[in-house]
């Protein structure tokens, strides 16, 4: 069992994650929710930005409502340089990890849900902009859990890349 903690923003309360051999566990205030491995029917990472602030999140969608969001919001332009952003993308790593151990099916569904892009979209035809990167009726992007992984560093894909990173060493004569 591993337990992992943040604070998703200035006014709000910590979030406390339980990462069982079944099972994700989330805690923030009153509200508790858990979902079993088996049960999830779908990940999405997303990232938004707009005045200043950068909006992050995972989102494991179960069968029926049973949805557990992890979110965080940081200050711009120095987001990649926050403790607090490194330490959250450790947290979404530890996560992606133990759902590639127990369900190495599932892919993550990178982008917004189908509501925002059409919020966005709409907001951009008006100043039309922004409007083509948030089309609703655009592909999904999917990619293996190992792939989102190598993005923060951890899994597999990037344990192979550090073994095949030895430096080479050349000697005269």
């Amino acid at each position: 069992m591993i337990r992992l903690s943040y604070k998703p923003g200035l006014l709000t309360q910590e979030v406390n994650l339980t990462v069982e051999d079944d099972c994700i566990t989330f805690e923030q205030g009153s509200e508790k929710q858990q979902l079993a491995y088996q049960d999830i029917v779908k990940i999405r990472y997303w990232a938004i930005s707009a005045q200043q602030t950068r909006f992050t999140g995972l989102d494991l969608s179960g069968s029926g409502a049973n949805e557990i969001r992890i979110r965080m919001n940081f200050a711009e332009p120095q987001v990649e340089e926050s403790a607090t952003f490194n330490v959250f993308q450790s947290i979404l790593a530890e996560l992606l990890e133990a759902i590639l151990v127990n369900r190495p099916d599932l892919k993550v569904e990178l982008g917004q849900k189908d509501w925002v892009n059409w919020t966005i979209f709409l907001m951009g035809v008006v100043g039309a902009g922004m409007c083509w990167s948030f089309r609703p009726w655009q592909k999904r992007i999917l990619l293996d859990i190992d792939v989102v992984l190598l993005t923060f560093g951890r899994g597999p894909l990037a344990e192979k890349m550090k073994k095949q990173r030895k430096p080479k060493v050349e000697t005269d004569g």
